[in-house]
């Protein structure tokens, strides 16, 4: 449902409501108005919103490492490295699209009536000059790496499950 807000399509009340309520899970950092503490960079917010999802995943594996750490300790359990490469993959499948979403932002350029072109999301930000280089090289590395890399894991995995799941007799 946020990506259909990302589409430049305007919507009626309350689907423009629902829209801007579900923004959030197409990574939207903007929503936190954070440029009202500090004026922030395009290429920083759009850094950010890359990288949130990455530090979704660290989390769950520093958990993990505290749980080893402080479980005995504490007297309890430790998180399951099944469990926790589990969950972290499946925060990444659910937000597989809205990652690919963010990462091709860069890519997404308007143009003007006087020949130049500005990113959709970040509109002060000129396509084709410094700033806006630099948030298409981030972009493509972060295509590779999560949209090919992600979906060849999944692919992997999908061929190895049979072989790893079946009991030798």
């Amino acid at each position: 449902l946020s990506i259909m807000g990302s589409f430049n399509i305007v919507l009626p009340e309350p689907w423009k409501s629902v829209m801007d309520i579900t923004g959030f899970l197409t990574l939207n950092i903007e929503l936190l108005q954070l440029s009202c503490v500090r004026r922030t960079e395009p290429e920083v917010s759009y850094l950010f919103r890359v990288i949130i999802a990455l530090a979704a995943v660290v989390v769950f594996f520093c958990l993990y490492l505290l749980s080893r750490v402080l479980g005995p300790l504490l007297k309890i359990q430790p998180w399951d490295h099944k469990k926790v490469f589990n969950s972290a993959g499946q925060v990444w499948q659910t937000l597989y699209i809205s990652i690919l979403l963010v990462a091709l932002l860069p890519f997404q350029c308007y143009r003007h009536p006087n020949g130049k072109s500005s990113m959709r999301a970040y509109a002060q930000t000129v396509c084709g000059e410094d700033s806006h280089d630099a948030m298409v090289g981030i972009g493509a590395t972060f295509t590779v790496v999560y949209g090919v890399g992600f979906f060849t894991l999944c692919l992997f995995a999908n061929v190895m499950a049979p072989r790893l799941s079946s009991s030798k007799a």
